[in-house]
């Protein structure tokens, strides 16, 4: 209970209410996603080991790296994409990482609000009705575990 009470003197503003938001409802796609993504990327990159698509280091043992050269045009031809599309993978297994480690910080009641409102997406008013809350308690644990989701992904 005192974890809440420090979580409701944090402040969020709302570009980061929207955010935490947007992850916590997009947080169930988000392995289809990485999966999705990591295909694009071995469609870039056919006969590429996996550690060189995930990477994008080759090694150098590598029988294709023949020269610092080659190296840097592979680099540029096939850079900018791949780079956007690594750095998609790396922010999503960043946000699934903080918000299962807010999940396993949050009380119960926090963890029912997850599911309720965000893996089951219903309302607020009938997530409150299920958890026998008033609204108003609702909407302040509801708060305090939007702030610890935010900490644990060093938002806040």
């Amino acid at each position: 209970m005192a974890e809440n009470a420090e979580n409701l003197e944090i402040e969020l503003d709302g570009k980061t209410v929207r955010f935490v938001h947007r992850l916590l409802y997009d947080y169930k796609t988000f392995d289809a996603a990485i999966r999705q993504t990591e295909a694009q990327l071995e469609d870039l990159f056919p006969g590429r080991s996996r550690s060189y698509i995930i990477t994008g280091i080759i090694p150098s043992h590598s029988p294709v790296d023949t020269s610092e050269t080659e190296r840097w045009g592979i680099e540029r031809v096939e850079g900018r994409r791949a780079a956007r599309l690594r750095q998609q993978i790396q922010d999503k297994l960043r946000w699934k990482a903080g918000i299962e480690e807010a999940l396993a910080l949050a009380d119960d009641v926090g963890r029912r609000i997850y599911q309720l409102r965000y893996a089951e997406e219903r309302p607020h008013y009938r997530v409150a009705k299920l958890l026998d809350l008033p609204q108003r308690t609702y909407y302040r644990l509801h708060k305090s575990f939007i702030v610890l989701v935010a900490k644990c992904l060093g938002q806040a």
